[in-house]
């Protein structure tokens, strides 16, 4: 019986390490059974993972020698790789060093190792302390050098798949009722296109109004007498223009009204008035220069009268002038580069033919005092015409503009030189120089002793104004 019970037991120590021997190849056999089946299913894994063994507490053992997990053939098309040091400084409101801490380490004299069950070499730790000094480093540099940080973190807008999160949370219905994503707006499909149209027709206007009074005493030691005076001044400009073709419009009245004591026979007295409009055509020949044909005409509407006398001196349509022109013109605009109130524009408009009409209705007024013959109504005169029209401004609130006007047929000359200057205060108050020179040597014009046939108009005023 001893002997049985020995060879039994002898056999079943025998089939235990047996078995355990075959457990263990097993294993291995497993491992590589793996390692070749997906080596066969792809082969940019082959030679790339090695054999796993355990330490004696049975933890697994990491392969050393730099073993990488990806073999040097595997490419990752959809990943950057990026080096954070080399990004630019964004400042992200991160002043304090995130492991600030006010209290001492008491464990600083700590002996026992730390147990880890995987090394921190072969985790994230590196990478993380990298990410951490990186940090550091960045946060160090706009702390010392803020004037070289052109980016803030705080002005980033948020992207897309941040804004669809918010908005997922804020919708209540979100499972109940579905709804398009609201970060991507439908394209448009019925909204009318703009085409914005071409103005061909362009229009200004200027208003001017000025009051001036007067007022001296009986007793006054030098004398003198009293005046009132109202200064009246409009101009409508109303231009086209289209590829070659410019059509220029302008309307002009001023109306100048006084009350003096002087005069005893009219309680207001007219001291000017004028209506003149002016109409040029012109088409494009080459570079600034244009043919053209200017129609300008000019009256008065109001009856004036002399001083103390009730004889009509001129009405409406007595005189009436009308200068009709065909020749060229020439145009000149330019903006100052550093200014652009500051403008400079001329038209030069010179008219070799010409025909001058004057022409006087009314039988009150003396036709011969406008060189027409007595008991004439019209006087038709050819000669030639020049028309200068020039334009200064010199800042936003001050403006020079002149005209200049030459008639002649060859027998007797007309010349006009028309000077106005503007200094606005504000937009409703100016200030306004107007000297306006006229020399005419017809046969009835009057002479001065002094000028001649020169004739002279200034005015300065102060008062409101407007322009559009």
């Amino acid at each position: 019986m001893k002997n049985i019970h020995s060879i039994i037991t002898v056999t079943l120590v025998l089939f235990f390490l047996a078995f355990n021997v075959s457990a263990q190849n097993t294993s291995r056999t497993f491992l590589n059974d793996n390692v070749s089946v997906s080596q066969s299913k792809d082969n940019l894994y082959e030679n790339t993972l090695p054999v796993l063994q355990r330490g004696s507490n049975g933890l697994i053992i990491m392969p050393g020698g730099g073993w990488t997990p990806f073999s040097d053939r595997i490419t990752f098309k959809d990943t950057m790789l990026i080096e954070a040091f080399m990004l630019p400084v964004v400042f992200d409101g991160k002043i304090l060093s995130p492991d600030l801490s006010f209290t001492t380490n008491t464990n600083t004299n700590q002996t026992t190792p730390i147990f880890r069950l995987i090394h921190p070499d072969s985790t994230f730790v590196p990478l993380l302390s990298k990410r951490d000094k990186i940090n550091e480093i960045r946060r160090s540099y706009y702390m010392s050098h803020p004037d070289k940080v052109k980016y803030n973190a705080f002005s980033f807008g948020k992207t897309n798949a941040e804004k669809e999160k918010e908005a997922a949370k804020t919708s209540v219905f979100k499972d109940v009722l579905p709804t398009e994503d609201p970060t991507i707006a439908p394209p448009p499909t019925d909204i009318d296109k703009y085409v914005p149209k071409i103005i061909y027709w362009t229009k200004t206007g200027e208003h001017a109004l000025s009051i001036a009074q007067n007022y001296i005493s009986d007793n006054w030691y030098k004398g003198g007498s009293n005046n009132f005076y109202v200064k009246n001044y409009h101009k409508f400009t109303l231009n086209y223009e289209r590829k070659k073709i410019k059509f220029r419009n302008v309307w002009e009245w001023k109306l100048d009204l006084q009350k003096e004591e002087a005069d005893t026979v009219h309680s207001i007295r007219i001291t000017d008035d004028l209506f003149r409009m002016e109409n040029t055509l012109e088409v494009a020949a080459f570079k600034k220069w244009s043919y053209s044909a200017k129609l300008e005409t000019k009256t008065q509407l109001f009856n004036r009268f002399p001083i103390n006398s009730k004889a009509k001196s001129t009405t409406l349509f007595s005189p009436l002038y009308s200068n009709l022109g065909f020749g060229m013109s020439y145009t000149h605009n330019s903006t100052s580069k550093k200014n652009k109130h500051r403008t400079f524009s001329l038209t030069q408009n010179i008219a070799p033919i010409a025909v001058n009409l004057t022409y006087v209705g009314s039988d009150d007024v003396d036709e011969t005092s406008f060189g027409l013959d007595e008991g004439k109504k019209t006087k038709w005169e050819f000669g030639s015409t020049i028309n200068t029209d020039m334009s200064i401004s010199f800042s936003q609130n001050a403006k020079l503009t002149s005209r200049f006007k030459y008639f002649t047929n060859y027998h007797r000359a007309e010349v006009e030189l028309e000077n106005r200057f503007d200094m606005a205060l504000n937009r409703f108050l100016s200030t306004s120089i107007h000297i306006y020179a006229r020399f005419d040597d017809n046969e009835g014009a009057k002479r001065d002793g002094d000028w001649g046939y020169l004739q002279r108009y200034e005015s300065i005023s102060f008062g409101l104004s407007y322009k559009w």
